[in-house]
């Protein structure tokens, strides 16, 4: 099917074209400001998938649509993907698996034909700069990957050499082996004689039969306002996209050289951590911290508002690049360098609150500290918001809505100056942390559902009842699975257990149901009587599973006496 174009008063063109012959016409690139490929496994093979069922026959020339791409002109004139990156990258991926399935034939027509794919729709020959230049640019951080991770043909020694930096990056390579293992599959089901033609027809089929509308705009309309139109409207945009396009667009001329530089630092380094939520989590919890509460639903909108003009935009990229790797040291605490300075005991707090609790609302506020306390004060004030993290799990209501809202209004203020040390946080924290006799009243009748949880508060009681000055830190010194949690009453009815079902499922997740082993004591008992599990606690370390074996029997008054005396020691263990 040939191109058809029309045009508007406004200077808007349509055309509506193949989408590898869009590929193949144009040089085509994602703008800075554009997300980074975000296909996942189900988006690529639910394409391929539909692609493949409309497969037709040479001669058949029905059309099948993909739907709409935009392209804006930039001062330069070059052609801008403002939509339809994901679509068109994956048609490059598509079409770089032919040709590598060709090249591995070994037949010196198959790689002719390989060799014209690759000019053709993938890479062009920049005679100025004697290298190969990509038909489609993705974005900064994705570009040189795609071109020799993925573009490159397969004996390239930048093919081999390209390793993947980015979340981006693996599904990008994730992509491709789909691509690989469905024209593989489907070469396979043909006689040897008939799959160069198969794969000819493949490519035919994307040039002249894959369809999609090309919506030209002409270059006095910004390209960072369609996107920004584009996903105002709900099309395909996380919240991450929207605030680095925001951000792009106030850097003006610093872009390239300040910002874009900064935001691709800032999201590396998240990345070596998480995927485009870390990114999110960290962007929002670093404005909270400077800002104070902020909604996911509000960060946009407020994002705009306070981020106006090129030097607040080289600002906070400067800041959200500095303050990165201080935000995986928070996620990180025991072995992050950046956290050099703080003692071994802060450190500890840390981990408890992220690594084992996962505490997430509290984020801000800890960044806040580390960023504006002195390492004596960043000490103190982690052990009050450890403190306090484990009482709100304990007595609950709070909500972590409401949580977060007092954490970010701390946070704010500690990051202005106006609170300075871990007592005055603590005083402007007072009336909503729950106190010593609200939080053992909760302790008394607590369960706990999460083991490593369960493990945690078990480990600092351990930790209280051995007189060490720092209880609450855990078991971080014990090696990951050296301890296990052992439920001593069953949560079923069991030979040698007088208790009723109903008996066991209350009891069996009441923190005074359970106690610590080590894991070679623990494969010896699974459901054994009491009187048999007696024996090997009394082989144990652990001075709380000794006082468990002194009881004759165990029934929910054992469980109800022995949840109090934990809950006595809980306000000393994790003091306000």
């Amino acid at each position: 099917m040939t191109a058809q174009k029309s045009s508007t008063d406004l200077g808007i063109d349509f055309e509506i074209v193949g989408i590898a012959s869009a590929l193949s016409r144009y040089t085509l690139r994602v703008p800075l400001n554009q997300r980074s490929y975000a296909w996942e496994d189900q988006h690529v093979t639910r394409l391929l998938e539909d692609l493949s069922a409309q497969l037709v026959k040479p001669g058949d020339e029905r059309p099948y649509f993909l739907g709409t791409i935009v392209l804006a002109h930039d001062e330069q004139n070059n052609l801008l993907v403002a939509d339809g990156q994901q679509r068109l990258a994956t048609t490059s991926i598509l079409i770089a698996a032919i040709r590598d399935y060709l090249l591995g034939t070994g037949i010196a027509v198959d790689k002719m034909t390989s060799d014209k794919y690759t000019r053709k729709f993938l890479l062009e020959y920049d005679e100025e700069n004697e290298e190969f230049s990509p038909k489609l640019y993705l974005n900064a951080m994705d570009r040189d990957f795609f071109v020799k991770g993925i573009l490159s043909p397969p004996d390239d020694p930048d093919r081999e050499a390209a390793k993947p930096k980015f979340a981006s990056h693996l599904r990008l390579v994730r992509a491709a082996a789909l691509a690989h293992k469905h024209i593989e599959a489907g070469a396979s089901l043909l006689p040897k004689g008939e799959r160069k033609k198969w794969l000819v027809q493949w490519v035919n089929f994307l040039e002249h039969q894959v369809l999609v509308i090309a919506i030209k705009v002409p270059q006095d309309i910004d390209a960072y306002k369609i996107f920004e139109t584009l996903n105002d409207r709900g099309l395909r945009a996380s919240q991450v996209d929207i605030l680095k396009s925001h951000l792009f667009q106030q850097a003006q001329d610093r872009l390239e050289t300040d910002v874009e530089p900064k935001w691709t630092s800032m999201v590396s380094v998240i990345e070596s951590l998480g995927d485009d939520e870390l990114v999110l989590h960290y962007v929002r919890h670093f404005w909270i911290s400077r800002q104070g509460p902020t909604t996911e639903d509000e960060l946009a909108s407020n994002f705009k508002l306070n981020v106006t003009g090129r030097k607040r935009a080289v600002a906070i990229a400067t800041a959200l690049e500095e303050q990165a790797a201080d935000y995986i040291a928070l996620l990180t605490p025991l072995e992050h360098p950046r956290l050099g300075k703080l003692t071994k005991e802060a450190r500890g707090y840390l981990a408890a609150i992220t690594t084992l609790l996962k505490i997430v609302q509290i984020r801000p506020l800890l960044l806040a500290i580390l960023e504006n306390f002195t390492p004596l004060e960043a000490k103190k004030a982690y052990e009050k918001c450890l403190s306090w993290s484990v009482r709100y799990l304990v007595v609950g209501g709070a909500g972590g809505g409401v949580l977060e809202r007092y954490y970010g209004l701390r946070a704010k203020a500690v990051s202005e100056g106006e609170i300075k040390t871990a007592n005055e946080l603590a005083e402007k924290m007072r009336a909503i942390v729950p106190d010593d006799i609200t939080f053992e009243r909760a302790f008394k009748i607590h369960e706990v559902s999460k083991i490593v949880v369960a493990r945690y508060y078990l480990h600092s009681l351990e930790n209280y009842k051995r007189g060490e000055s720092t209880p609450q830190i855990g078991y971080f010194e014990i090696p990951e699975n050296s301890t296990n949690l052992e439920h001593i009453m069953p949560d079923r009815e069991c030979e040698g257990w007088k208790i009723s079902f109903a008996d066991a499922q209350a009891n069996y997740k009441r923190l005074g149901n359970m106690t610590l082993l080590t894991a070679k004591l623990n494969s010896r008992l699974g459901c054994a009587a009491f009187s048999q599990k007696k024996k090997v606690y009394t082989e144990s370390t652990f001075l709380l599973t000794q006082e468990v074996a002194e009881n004759r029997e165990w029934t929910p008054k054992q469980v109800d006496k022995r949840q109090i005396e934990l809950a006595a020691m809980a306000p000393k263990v994790w003091p306000l």
